[in-house]
Parts: C-alpha cells; sequence; structure tokens
C-alpha cells in the first residue's frame, strides 16, 4: 500500500503545472490528500475529455482499488491511449528516469495485474458496459491541453487529433476483439483453465495441461487477428523489461541503477 501511495505522489507531482492552473486539478490534489478515492475517481469521470493520461490512470488505480470494475477499465483504456499518443508529440525536456515514461509505464503496471484477474464474465460486462463511452469521447488538441509534464515544443494539433483519433478507432476495435474471442467456447475454457492456475501459485504453473491451454488461446488470437490475453501477458512482460530507472551523477550523466 505503501508503494502504491508513493506513486500516485510521484505522479501528482509531475502534472504539478497543470496542477496549478485549473480548480478541477487543485480540487483533485485536495481528495487525494484525504484518501477520498470514490470522490477523486467521480471528479475525473465529470470531464474525461480535459484529463492527460498520469489523471486518468492514477483514476483508474483509484477505480480499482475501490471495485469499480467499469470505471477503472474505462480510464484504463483512455489513459494508455493518451500516454501513447502525448509521449509521441508532446516530447519531454527530460530524459530517462526524469521523463514521464517510468511513472505511466508503473501505472499501467499496477492496473494491469487485477485486470489479468477478472474473470470472463466480469471482461464481457465490463467490455460492453464501455466500449459506447469510448465512441463517445471526444478529446480535442489545442494549446489549452496539457499532457502533465514540461515538452519541448507545442505539436501541430490537427496532425496530433488526427493520430489520436486514429488510435481511439483501432482501440475500439481491439475491446471489441476481446467480446469476440470471449464468444469462443474453446478460447473460454482455456482461459478459466490458466486463470484456475494462477490463481493458485502453489500449483504447477509450468503443468502441461496449463501449457496446451495457453497455445489454444495463442492459437486463437491468431487465427482471428484478435490481441487477447496472451497479448496482454506479453505486453506485462515488455513493461518489466522496459520499465529502467536512472540516477544522475555529479557530472550530469545518468546511470541506470536498480529500480
Amino acid at each position: 500500500m505503501a508503494k502504491w501511495i508513493m506513486l500516485i505522489v510521484v505522479c501528482l507531482l509531475m502534472s504539478g503545472p497543470a496542477l496549478a492552473n485549473t480548480d478541477k486539478k487543485a480540487q483533485l490534489w485536495e481528495l487525494f490528500k484525504e484518501g477520498n478515492r470514490l470522490k477523486y475517481v467521480e471528479l475525473v469521470l465529470t470531464d474525461l475529455e480535459q484529463w492527460d493520461a498520469m489523471t486518468l490512470l492514477t483514476a483508474a488505480t483509484m477505480a480499482v482499488q475501490e471495485a469499480h470494475l467499469n470505471d477503472a477499465e474505462l480510464l484504463y483504456q483512455m489513459g494508455t491511449l493518451r500516454a501513447i499518443i502525448d509521449s509521441k508529440y508532446y516530447v519531454s525536456t527530460e530524459k530517462g528516469g526524469n521523463g514521464p515514461a517510468p511513472a505511466i509505464q508503473s501505472l499501467i503496471f499496477s492496473i494491469q495485474m487485477p485486470r489479468s484477474r477478472l474473470s470472463q464474465r466480469q471482461i464481457n460486462s465490463t467490455y460492453q458496459a464501455i466500449v459506447p463511452r469510448i465512441e463517445q469521447w471526444k478529446p480535442r488538441y489545442s494549446r489549452a491541453y496539457d499532457p502533465g509534464w514540461k515538452y519541448q515544443t507545442a505539436p501541430d494539433f490537427p496532425q496530433v487529433q488526427n493520430a489520436f483519433d486514429a488510435a481511439k478507432v483501432k482501440r475500439i476495435q481491439v475491446v471489441q476483439g476481446w467480446l469476440t474471442l470471449f464468444s469462443d467456447k474453446a478460447y473460454v475454457d482455456a482461459y478459466d483453465l490458466v486463470k484456475s492456475y494462477e490463481s493458485n501459485q502453489s500449483t504447477d504453473q509450468p503443468a502441461d495441461e496449463k501449457l496446451r491451454a495457453e497455445e489454444t488461446m495463442q492459437r486463437i488470437e491468431n487465427d482471428l487477428g484478435v490481441a487477447g490475453y496472451m497479448a496482454e501477458v506479453a505486453k506485462i512482460q515488455e513493461i518489466i523489461a522496459a520499465t529502467r530507472c536512472f540516477k544522475t551523477a555529479a557530472d550530469g550523466s545518468e546511470k541506470e541503477v536498480e529500480c
């Protein structure tokens, strides 16, 4: 819990410029200090178009803590989409461990772990609920938008908007793809078996039947061209491998250290 709280503090402090410029950001900070996670999530949900990636992902972690699965998944999908676009077009003035990437990756990882424990029924219900809300989500890029970190130069806003709109369409297709996967009985059966192993770490994790079930899931994902559970597992492994920490030396150089 202490590690999770420290992570949220870091993320809120990183979005300091935006925090000081809007009343709602100030309200979020007060709600965080009060430990009022539900109010924090509710405030973010009232105006989804304005928020940056770290605010959306921070709210997602709080929704996870409160077991508000639909809100958590919605905020996760929106936050990761913002992060992808903003990281590319709002190039941070900071590099390595001082930039926004490690904090964003840590938030994403903290949400993906509880997401991986959802049942097939929960996944179907959640995705059916959030697809219309993502479709209706229409943030606009302009000079008024702050990604939550200091960036080198303002981007070409029409270019960013086009990239964002295309990425949103693709993300909706991915979410709908999960619904397609979980309408396949062979996939559901394999998923349930894998989850039964993962829910009990004392069992033989590389057991033959579990490995065969994972192979079945991977085959169905490949056949349908859908990034499903196995793709999520691969993504988590990539995030772990990509998360690096740096320490600035006296001469200004950066040295990679253990996180």
